[in-house]
């Protein structure tokens, strides 16, 4: 199948990306604290979630249980999201426009982090050529450095690849903060889209100020062909 392109003029989102329709922003979760008494409702339910054990990490699709384990993990990172965000998120999941997957602490059950596959992401490039988008990839402080962020980027690019797509897009932000997302991103071997960077999914045309925030992305892809 032929590959994703370079697509002159096109590229956005943020590593810790962003909710499509409805249009919220991720977070690096800069000064977060965690809730060590947050526990996951219900982690075991569900018939049709995916599911898969990776040592001390549980990694499974979202039900509709988890809003609430959900919302209290943004808060917890000082996300700004809208209410009812995680809920539209679900709503998506069942009309088969994005996943979302849950990695829980094998040991003490807590909600270590989460990412959204959108399918339908907003990026133009992306849609073109039939990429789905790892989104919105958040992992508690107190458990980063296990490589549960590239664990939730591998699942999705599974999941992906069973799906049949054979290539997948990401984003990352631009300022210091987003170091971490860009270095486990070029070692997953994503690599710039050559459209050079983006601001709210918009292209930003040479001479064009914009503001260095976390809509400020660079669009990266990775084949999905072994």
């Amino acid at each position: 199948m032929a590959r994703y392109p370079a697509v002159v003029g096109f590229s956005s989102m943020t590593l810790f990306a962003r909710l499509e329709n409805p249009r919220g922003h991720g977070h690096t979760g800069r000064g977060a604290k965690r809730d060590c008494s947050e526990r996951l409702a219900n982690m075991t339910t569900g018939k049709d979630m995916q599911h898969q054990e990776t040592g001390d990490v549980v990694i499974r699709r979202a039900v509709q249980d988890d809003i609430p384990a959900l919302d209290a993990f943004a808060r917890g990172m000082g996300q700004a999201h809208e209410a009812g965000y995680f809920a539209r998120c679900l709503e998506e999941q069942a009309a088969a426009r994005r996943q979302i997957f849950l990695a829980i602490d094998a040991a003490s059950g807590v909600l270590a982090g989460y990412v959204q596959l959108n399918d339908y992401p907003l990026y133009a490039a992306f849609r073109r050529f039939g990429l789905p988008e790892v989104q919105d990839l958040n992992v508690l402080p107190d458990f980063r450095g296990r490589g549960i962020g590239a664990r939730l980027v591998a699942y999705c690019e599974d999941v992906a690849r069973a799906a049949g797509k054979t290539e997948m897009g990401i984003s990352v932000g631009l300022y210091a903060s987003f170091g971490a997302a860009q270095r486990l991103y070029v070692r997953a071997g994503y690599m710039p889209d050559g459209a050079g960077i983006a601001y709210d999914d918009i292209p930003v045309r040479a001479g064009e100020m914009r503001a260095i925030d976390d809509n400020l992305t660079l669009k990266m892809t990775k084949s999905l062909v072994p």
